[in-house]
């Protein structure tokens, strides 16, 4: 019992980190009880988790996987419920994206890839408008983990970046 405590309480990275870790475990838990409860919910947990899936820094490998999903929830639940559970669940992700991805740009072995021409023209670029930027890449088909890797990396605003992507 004594190790489970030591396990359960001690901290997993940074502080900011170790909250969302924490987080993303309670609303796990929690989502137990509604879905077993409730079981007409118990679709929309499960989008909510795939959204979660789907939408954070793996979305890279995975571009065109949530609309689909969010077009067959669209027939199953209300319409503007899912949009709520969509939106929730992406700026959840957005949230963890921008640190794992403005801490896995800062790896060294990274430091040719962000000095490199196109990066810098990028960067350049995104901090013209970078409210904008992240609101058009948001709801358009433009690969949106573009300026969800250049805002940290400019050190754009958090506030402001899941601002816009709720927005769009």
């Amino acid at each position: 019992m004594r190790s489970m405590v030591e396990v359960l309480t001690r901290r997993r990275g940074t502080r900011e980190w170790d909250v969302v870790v924490r987080t993303t475990g309670v609303l796990a838990l929690l989502a137990i009880y509604p879905a077993t409860r409730w079981p007409s919910i118990a679709g929309l947990i499960g989008f909510l988790c795939l959204t979660l899936f789907v939408s954070g820094p793996i979305s890279v490998v995975l571009p065109a996987a949530f609309e689909p999903m969010l077009m067959v929830a669209g027939r199953l639940y209300p319409p503007l419920i899912v949009a709520l559970v969509a939106v929730a669940g992406n700026l959840y992700m957005d949230y963890v994206s921008y640190h794992v991805y403005g801490r896995a740009l800062q790896h060294p072995r990274l430091e040719r890839a962000r000095n490199s021409t196109i990066v810098r023209r990028l960067l350049v670029l995104f901090q013209r408008r970078p409210f904008f930027a992240v609101w058009l890449c948001s709801w358009s088909p433009i690969p949106y983990w573009v300026v969800a890797a250049l805002a940290p990396l400019s050190r754009y605003s958090m506030a402001k970046f899941l601002l816009a992507t709720f927005l769009g």
